[in-house]
């Protein structure tokens, strides 16, 4: 029985390979640091604190709205059980691991349900080579699911550790729906969609611009319907509309209207402190994008009307023309966050990597069984597939070494093990009311014991942000009561340069100096924000200062 073996194979090969990083991230020492992101720790003390009764806080000082909120919710009932630390940070990891491994089953059926069987294979008389085609196709899946990379994407601490799922289960449907979530479906799956589609924008807020691309689409859809269709959509379109998208306005207007009423801002203060002022270029780059992801969502929905039963590549074909909503919701996210964010970070591409390895994924089994279907009655279905093994399979695993080898290196999780030294020493040496500011704050802030104050802004308040924009930076730190500063920072020769000069424009105080308690030396070879370059080694520091003041505030 062919029917339903290739998801439950390709679900078997993500769980294997999954199951190996769910053990690797309990038993390895460093796998919290390898993994995450600084930023997955402002989630995680966030979090804890929410637990603790505190708030929507980092510092336990300043209300803050940084964070996604179904991510930092789903993070609370493990810290109000008792977790903490590294304990907290791995179980989390697993958490993510586990939502993965769901969004790998659902795509694998998403891929398996476009086609029924293997037909180009029974159309050429080799019913006999689904398995080796299967197998094959389990293999490419299985690589890419469990890629470092693509786990660095994922299953990172942050958002995107729960949003994969969700787009995975919105692709699922549509893919089902050959692209009408609207006419084709009932009430009940319709007022389902809109649960989805409500815990998609919570779990990451970019995904209003996914709710205008599906809109759009949804209203052509109705326009599209002929015959009784037409009658149909004509007499029940509101209620359609109404049923798929009433909840989440609701939810959207709901968020926007709670956090400009508890926070000073509708949107959250981390997208208030990295959006660019758009310029001309930026302008025009927009309405280049824009054209861009109108171009491929027409090209996906036309494609709809030539998908024909001898499809070379049907499943890619059923995908691709049933998800173009999607694709232009991923091209307008690119532009907005190369042209109008001044950050990219891995895990704002969440969306993309789950569409490319569903995209992938669908083009190996097509591939593969295209490759046995066309080639010559001579050759054995392991032969037909060599050029299949050369192209997809091949690269994948040339390369797998190659990520681990950057994943597992030392220099690239050095600072975050810094940072938590940094944070113990703090916690152990430093007077409890001590409270300390931090540009990089996730990881010192989540082991110090002291509160420690973003001073980026990304889960500080947005008092924070406009006193960076009047000027009023001393005034804020003072009534905050900063006096240590904690930062990664260039070392020469134990020190780091103009620390004097960064501390009194700080604090707007002439007569300010730094005078270093501690630091945590390492040598770093990945990224950080404000850094020159990423190649090379650098020499760091994480550096602890008092800041003596000219004068008493």
């Amino acid at each position: 029985m062919i029917e339903g073996r290739l998801w439950r194979t390709m679900a078997v090969g993500a769980g294997v390979v999954l199951v190996f990083w769910m053990a690797l991230v309990w038993t390895w020492g460093d796998a919290p640091y390898t993994l995450t992101f600084d930023d997955a720790y402002y989630f995680f003390e966030i979090g804890s604190n929410l637990a603790d009764g505190h708030g929507f806080t980092f510092d336990r000082i300043n209300e803050t709205n940084g964070f996604m909120p179904l991510w930092q919710a789903i993070t609370v009932p493990f810290f109000a059980a008792g977790l903490e630390g590294e304990t907290a940070a791995r179980v989390l990891l697993e958490v993510q691991l586990v939502t993965w491994l769901a969004a790998a089953v659902v795509m694998a059926r998403t891929i398996d349900g476009t086609v029924a069987g293997f037909p180009r294979l029974a159309a050429a008389g080799r019913d006999a080579a689904a398995p080796v085609v299967i197998g094959v196709a389990t293999i490419g899946f299985t690589a890419l699911v469990g890629s470092p990379y693509v786990l660095r994407t994922l299953t990172n601490g942050l958002e995107s550790g729960i949003t994969d799922l969700l787009y995975a289960l919105l692709l699922a449907a549509a893919v089902r729906h050959r692209g009408d979530l609207v006419t084709s479906t009932t009430s009940r799956q319709r007022l389902g969609l809109s649960v989805l589609l409500s815990l998609t924008f919570l779990g990451r807020t970019d995904a209003l611009v996914l709710l205008g691309t599906l809109g759009l689409w949804s209203l052509a859809q109705l326009r599209a319907a002929t015959g009784t269709e037409q009658a149909t959509a004509g007499s029940g379109a509101l209620r359609r509309i109404v049923e798929l998208f009433a909840l989440p306005a609701l939810v959207v207007v709901a968020y926007l209207s709670w956090n400009a009423v508890a926070f000073g801002t509708p949107i959250q203060i981390s997208g208030v402190v990295k959006r660019v002022t758009p310029g001309a270029t930026e302008l025009i780059g927009m309405a280049i994008v824009v054209a861009l992801a109108a171009f491929a969502a027409v090209r996906s929905w036309r494609r709809r009307a030539t998908l024909s039963a001898d499809e070379r590549f049907p499943r890619v074909a059923i995908i691709w023309s049933s998800t173009g909503w999607f694709a232009a919701f991923l091209v307008l996210t690119v532009g907005y966050y190369v042209l109008l964010s001044a950050q990219q970070w891995l895990w704002y591409f969440a969306p993309h990597v789950v569409y490319l390895l569903l995209l992938g994924g669908a083009l190996l089994v097509d591939f593969a069984e295209a490759a046995v279907a066309e080639a010559p009655k001579r050759h054995t279905p392991m032969r037909a597939l060599a050029p299949v093994a050369a192209l997809f399979i091949l690269p994948l695993v040339v390369s797998l070494p190659l990520q681990w080898s950057k994943l597992t290196d030392p220099n690239q999780r050095s600072i975050q093990l810094a940072n938590r030294d940094a944070g113990l020493w703090i916690s152990a040496n430093l007077p409890p009311d001590a409270v300390l500011g931090s540009w990089d704050a996730g990881v010192v802030g989540y082991f110090a014991d002291q509160p420690v104050v973003n001073l980026d802004g990304v889960v500080n308040s947005i008092d924070w942000y406009h006193a960076q924009r009047d000027g009023t930076t001393g005034a804020f730190l003072d009534e905050s009561g900063v006096s240590y500063l904690v930062n990664h920072a260039a070392l020469v020769e134990g020190t780091t340069p103009g620390v004097d000069e960064q501390v009194r424009g700080l604090f707007q105080d002439p007569g300010a100096r730094a005078e270093q308690l501690h630091r945590v030396e390492f040598r770093y070879s990945g990224r950080f924000e404000g850094s020159p370059d990423s190649g090379g080694l650098k020499e760091l520091a994480v550096f602890v200062h008092r800041v003596i003041r000219s004068a008493t505030p």
